[in-house]
């Protein structure tokens, strides 16, 4: 299911990016004279351009690389402590839904009485019928 919603999102980020681009190349072929003050200046200062699209593209693989460093440290940690504790059968919750937990684990009061009475007459009317 995780394979699924990442190939939805990679899908959906491939869609913007090809309709900015998109946008971009209408735009270049409507305003001419933008498209021209973008590219110019990249023949006039080649280094300056260099090292711009070189600070864009390391800072791109800095911020990536540690989201998923990240991410990947937080699910082996967790992978981790679920195999060392195991089968756990105690849950530990605030104590509003730990009342609700157990509300829904009990069976009402009124069921408990109401099986005792069924059980108290069953046993009561075998009585009767052994003393008869």
């Amino acid at each position: 299911m995780l394979q699924n919603i990442n190939t939805n999102i990679t899908t959906g980020l491939v869609i913007v990016v090809i309709a900015l681009l998109l946008y971009l190349l209408f735009l270049s072929l409507r305003k001419p004279v933008l498209a021209k003050l973008g590219i110019r200046n990249i023949p006039r200062r080649p280094a300056q351009s260099v090292l711009i699209v070189l600070g864009l593209t390391l800072s791109t693989i800095i911020i990536v690389s540690s989201l998923s460093t990240g991410d990947t440290l937080s699910y082996s940690v967790q992978r981790h402590a679920v195999e060392a504790y195991g089968q756990v059968d105690e849950v530990i919750a605030p104590p509003l839904l730990s009342a609700l937990a157990s509300l829904a684990n009990d069976p009402p009061a009124n069921a408990n009485v109401a099986a005792t009475d069924t059980v108290s007459d069953t046993t009561a009317s075998q009585s009767q019928e052994q003393l008869n």
